[in-house]
Protein backbone atom coordinates (compact mmCIF):
# COMPACT_ATOMS: atom_id res chain seq x y z
CA UNK A 1 0.00 0.00 0.00
CA UNK A 2 1.05 3.22 -0.81
CA UNK A 3 0.26 6.93 0.73
CA UNK A 4 1.44 10.05 -1.28
CA UNK A 5 1.64 13.44 -0.15
CA UNK A 6 3.20 16.88 -1.41
CA UNK A 7 5.23 19.38 0.92
CA UNK A 8 6.17 23.03 -0.47
CA UNK A 9 8.68 25.29 0.54
CA UNK A 10 8.50 28.87 -0.66
CA UNK A 11 11.51 31.03 -1.86
CA UNK A 12 11.79 34.95 -2.74
CA UNK A 13 14.30 35.79 -5.45
CA UNK A 14 16.16 39.21 -4.92
CA UNK A 15 15.72 41.12 -8.47
CA UNK A 16 18.69 40.61 -10.63
CA UNK A 17 19.71 37.25 -8.74
CA UNK A 18 19.12 33.49 -9.25
CA UNK A 19 17.63 32.03 -5.52
CA UNK A 20 17.22 28.57 -4.54
CA UNK A 21 14.15 26.72 -3.11
CA UNK A 22 14.18 23.23 -1.72
CA UNK A 23 11.22 20.60 -0.15
CA UNK A 24 11.56 18.10 1.65
CA UNK A 25 10.03 15.02 2.71
CA UNK A 26 9.49 13.65 6.27
CA UNK A 27 11.31 10.68 7.90
CA UNK A 28 9.96 7.39 5.90
CA UNK A 29 9.16 8.59 3.07
CA UNK A 30 10.81 8.81 -0.19
CA UNK A 31 10.94 11.48 -3.19
CA UNK A 32 8.46 10.36 -6.20
CA UNK A 33 8.42 13.93 -8.29
CA UNK A 34 8.60 17.70 -7.78
CA UNK A 35 8.22 20.79 -9.35
CA UNK A 36 7.88 24.73 -8.75
CA UNK A 37 4.70 27.20 -8.81
CA UNK A 38 5.28 31.08 -9.46
CA UNK A 39 3.86 33.23 -7.18
CA UNK A 40 2.60 36.66 -8.04
CA UNK A 41 2.95 39.02 -11.00
CA UNK A 42 7.21 39.46 -11.30
CA UNK A 43 8.16 37.27 -13.83
CA UNK A 44 10.83 34.34 -12.62
CA UNK A 45 12.78 32.64 -14.83
CA UNK A 46 13.12 28.89 -13.78
CA UNK A 47 17.12 28.12 -14.46
CA UNK A 48 16.70 24.38 -12.98
CA UNK A 49 14.47 21.86 -11.49
CA UNK A 50 15.57 18.30 -10.26
CA UNK A 51 15.61 15.80 -7.65
CA UNK A 52 17.55 16.31 -4.42
CA UNK A 53 21.07 14.43 -4.41
CA UNK A 54 20.70 12.04 -1.97
CA UNK A 55 19.86 7.69 -1.99
CA UNK A 56 16.99 7.57 -1.51
CA UNK A 57 15.61 10.43 -3.54
CA UNK A 58 14.43 12.60 -0.22
CA UNK A 59 13.51 15.99 -1.72
CA UNK A 60 13.15 18.81 -4.72
CA UNK A 61 15.71 21.61 -5.85
CA UNK A 62 14.48 24.64 -8.16
CA UNK A 63 16.92 27.68 -9.16
CA UNK A 64 15.19 30.67 -10.80
CA UNK A 65 16.45 33.84 -11.59
CA UNK A 66 14.50 37.16 -11.16
CA UNK A 67 14.89 39.92 -14.14
CA UNK A 68 13.10 42.62 -12.85
CA UNK A 69 13.80 45.46 -10.53
CA UNK A 70 11.04 43.72 -7.52
CA UNK A 71 11.75 40.51 -5.48
CA UNK A 72 9.96 37.33 -7.19
CA UNK A 73 8.25 34.73 -5.39
CA UNK A 74 8.22 30.97 -6.22
CA UNK A 75 7.36 27.65 -3.97
CA UNK A 76 9.10 24.49 -4.87
CA UNK A 77 7.05 21.50 -4.53
CA UNK A 78 8.09 17.33 -3.90
CA UNK A 79 5.59 14.48 -4.16
CA UNK A 80 6.65 11.94 -1.04
CA UNK A 81 5.74 8.41 -1.08
CA UNK A 82 5.80 6.00 1.75
CA UNK A 83 5.55 2.15 1.06
CA UNK A 84 3.98 -0.23 3.42
CA UNK A 85 5.00 -4.17 2.62
CA UNK A 86 2.95 -6.94 4.35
Amino acid sequence: MNSQESFTAPAIVAPGKVGTGEATCPTGTVATGGGFFVNGPVKTNIVASFPLATTPLKGWVVEAFNPTPNNAKFQTFVVCTSIMLK
